[in-house]
């Protein structure tokens, strides 16, 4: 039985991963002329290729999928600060907005932290966190 090849195609964010995968015919097992051990070799060489085939006609997808979790996360990392700002802004009075913008590196950050639980006080509807 010649082998046949199967394609497939997988569209990601206007991108489209084409994958061709060759089909080899189901090897015979001869469990009659042979001893058992031969059939179990002949069945796990089988089992391998086929682990082998289906991780290769995979990998395109699995790469797609962690790229798009790789480009959320670095698209929520670098807007995170704008709304952190904007969140903290909304809770804060103007002399802690002061402080949190332009103290020392120390100061800014225990304003932040400060202003941030305030902020999830606020939004919990004045629950103790």
């Amino acid at each position: 039985m010649p082998p046949k090849e199967e394609t497939t195609q997988i569209t990601i964010g206007g991108k489209t991963i084409t994958q061709v995968a060759e089909l080899s015919a189901v090897p015979e097992v001869d469990a009659v002329d042979g001893t058992m051990a031969e059939a179990a070799q002949q069945l796990t060489d089988a089992l391998v290729a086929f682990g082998r085939a289906f991780a290769d006609s995979m990998r395109p997808v699995v790469d797609a999928i962690v790229d798009t979790f790789r480009n959320i996360a670095d698209a929520f990392w670098n807007t995170w600060p704008k709304y952190e700002d904007e969140i903290i802004h909304s809770v804060a009075t103007p002399r802690q907005w002061h402080l949190y913008k332009h103290g020392r590196p120390r100061v800014r950050k225990k304003w932040r932290n400060q202003l941030i639980k305030k902020a999830i006080k606020a939004q919990r509807g004045g629950e103790k966190i």
